[in-house]
Protein backbone atom coordinates (compact mmCIF):
# COMPACT_ATOMS: atom_id res chain seq x y z
CA UNK A 1 0.00 0.00 0.00
CA UNK A 2 1.42 3.37 -0.96
CA UNK A 3 1.48 6.28 1.45
CA UNK A 4 -0.29 9.50 0.43
CA UNK A 5 1.61 12.78 0.36
CA UNK A 6 0.59 14.75 3.44
CA UNK A 7 1.55 18.42 3.21
CA UNK A 8 -0.03 21.75 4.01
CA UNK A 9 -0.46 23.78 0.85
CA UNK A 10 -0.12 27.51 1.49
CA UNK A 11 -2.99 29.75 0.53
CA UNK A 12 -2.01 31.73 -2.55
CA UNK A 13 -3.00 35.38 -2.16
CA UNK A 14 -3.99 35.50 -5.83
CA UNK A 15 -7.30 33.66 -6.25
CA UNK A 16 -6.94 33.14 -10.02
CA UNK A 17 -3.64 31.22 -9.55
CA UNK A 18 -3.66 27.43 -9.20
CA UNK A 19 -1.13 24.94 -7.83
CA UNK A 20 1.03 23.78 -10.75
CA UNK A 21 4.06 22.19 -9.12
CA UNK A 22 6.07 21.14 -6.10
CA UNK A 23 9.86 21.23 -5.93
CA UNK A 24 12.47 20.21 -3.37
CA UNK A 25 16.24 19.69 -3.50
CA UNK A 26 17.85 18.15 -0.44
CA UNK A 27 20.74 16.06 0.77
CA UNK A 28 19.57 12.42 0.80
CA UNK A 29 19.97 12.18 4.58
CA UNK A 30 17.41 14.99 5.02
CA UNK A 31 14.60 13.41 2.96
CA UNK A 32 12.29 13.37 5.97
CA UNK A 33 12.63 17.14 6.44
CA UNK A 34 11.81 18.49 3.00
CA UNK A 35 11.26 22.19 2.53
CA UNK A 36 8.77 22.26 -0.35
CA UNK A 37 8.57 25.05 -2.89
CA UNK A 38 4.97 25.47 -4.12
CA UNK A 39 4.54 26.96 -7.58
CA UNK A 40 1.23 28.60 -8.48
CA UNK A 41 0.45 29.56 -12.08
CA UNK A 42 -1.88 31.89 -13.96
CA UNK A 43 -1.77 33.41 -17.43
CA UNK A 44 1.97 32.97 -18.10
CA UNK A 45 3.12 33.90 -14.60
CA UNK A 46 4.37 31.83 -11.67
CA UNK A 47 4.44 32.73 -8.01
CA UNK A 48 6.38 30.55 -5.56
CA UNK A 49 5.96 29.90 -1.85
CA UNK A 50 8.56 28.29 0.39
CA UNK A 51 7.59 27.17 3.90
CA UNK A 52 4.23 28.88 3.41
CA UNK A 53 5.75 32.29 2.66
CA UNK A 54 5.68 34.03 -0.69
CA UNK A 55 9.18 33.74 -2.17
CA UNK A 56 8.80 36.31 -4.93
CA UNK A 57 6.34 38.42 -6.90
CA UNK A 58 4.54 36.81 -9.84
CA UNK A 59 7.05 36.42 -12.65
CA UNK A 60 6.82 35.14 -16.23
CA UNK A 61 7.56 31.48 -16.87
CA UNK A 62 10.72 31.09 -18.87
CA UNK A 63 10.23 29.39 -22.24
CA UNK A 64 7.39 27.21 -21.02
CA UNK A 65 3.91 26.67 -22.25
CA UNK A 66 1.00 26.92 -19.87
CA UNK A 67 1.60 24.98 -16.69
CA UNK A 68 -1.20 22.54 -15.93
CA UNK A 69 -2.92 22.31 -12.57
CA UNK A 70 -1.94 19.43 -10.30
CA UNK A 71 -5.58 18.79 -9.52
CA UNK A 72 -6.47 16.48 -6.64
CA UNK A 73 -3.19 16.59 -4.75
CA UNK A 74 -4.73 14.70 -1.81
CA UNK A 75 -4.55 11.54 -3.99
CA UNK A 76 -0.85 11.94 -4.81
CA UNK A 77 1.51 9.36 -3.29
CA UNK A 78 4.52 10.26 -1.20
CA UNK A 79 7.37 9.18 -3.47
CA UNK A 80 10.01 9.07 -0.70
CA UNK A 81 9.31 5.49 0.56
CA UNK A 82 9.41 4.24 -3.05
CA UNK A 83 12.76 6.00 -3.57
CA UNK A 84 14.22 4.47 -0.44
CA UNK A 85 13.15 1.01 -1.63
CA UNK A 86 14.56 1.70 -5.14
CA UNK A 87 17.91 2.80 -3.70
CA UNK A 88 18.14 -0.26 -1.45
CA UNK A 89 17.18 -2.71 -4.23
CA UNK A 90 19.67 -1.21 -6.69
CA UNK A 91 22.51 -0.79 -4.19
CA UNK A 92 22.77 2.94 -4.87
CA UNK A 93 24.12 5.58 -2.50
CA UNK A 94 22.60 8.96 -3.34
CA UNK A 95 24.03 12.10 -1.81
CA UNK A 96 21.36 14.50 -3.11
CA UNK A 97 17.78 14.25 -4.35
CA UNK A 98 15.71 16.59 -6.50
CA UNK A 99 11.95 16.01 -6.43
CA UNK A 100 9.46 17.68 -8.76
CA UNK A 101 5.75 17.06 -8.99
CA UNK A 102 4.06 18.39 -12.10
CA UNK A 103 1.39 17.69 -14.69
CA UNK A 104 2.50 16.83 -18.24
CA UNK A 105 -0.92 15.51 -19.18
CA UNK A 106 -0.34 12.99 -16.41
CA UNK A 107 0.65 13.98 -12.87
CA UNK A 108 4.17 12.62 -12.32
CA UNK A 109 7.06 12.77 -9.92
CA UNK A 110 10.25 13.70 -11.74
CA UNK A 111 13.12 12.56 -9.52
CA UNK A 112 16.86 13.03 -9.95
CA UNK A 113 19.29 11.31 -7.61
CA UNK A 114 22.97 12.17 -7.57
CA UNK A 115 25.01 9.26 -6.26
CA UNK A 116 28.30 9.16 -4.37
CA UNK A 117 29.85 7.62 -7.51
CA UNK A 118 28.82 10.69 -9.58
CA UNK A 119 25.97 8.99 -11.39
CA UNK A 120 22.69 10.74 -12.18
CA UNK A 121 19.61 8.55 -11.80
CA UNK A 122 16.45 9.98 -13.33
CA UNK A 123 13.08 8.49 -12.53
CA UNK A 124 9.59 9.37 -13.67
CA UNK A 125 6.95 7.97 -11.34
CA UNK A 126 3.17 8.01 -11.73
CA UNK A 127 2.03 10.25 -8.87
CA UNK A 128 -1.16 8.30 -8.23
CA UNK A 129 -0.10 4.65 -8.32
CA UNK A 130 3.70 4.74 -7.81
CA UNK A 131 4.51 2.97 -11.09
CA UNK A 132 7.98 3.79 -12.41
CA UNK A 133 7.33 5.09 -15.93
CA UNK A 134 10.96 5.53 -16.92
CA UNK A 135 14.42 5.32 -15.41
CA UNK A 136 17.84 6.29 -16.68
CA UNK A 137 21.29 6.24 -15.17
CA UNK A 138 24.08 8.35 -16.65
CA UNK A 139 27.48 9.58 -15.53
CA UNK A 140 27.18 13.08 -14.11
CA UNK A 141 30.23 14.08 -16.16
CA UNK A 142 28.00 14.04 -19.31
CA UNK A 143 26.42 17.26 -18.08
Amino acid sequence: MTQKLCINIPCCGYKEYYLAGLFAMVPWKEMDNLEWQFDFYHDGNVISYIQGKQADDPSPTLGQKELRALGEIEHVIDVRPLLQMYVKMNDEFPSRAILQLHNTGKVIWNVSLITDSFQLIRLEVDAYNGEIISQRKEPLIKF
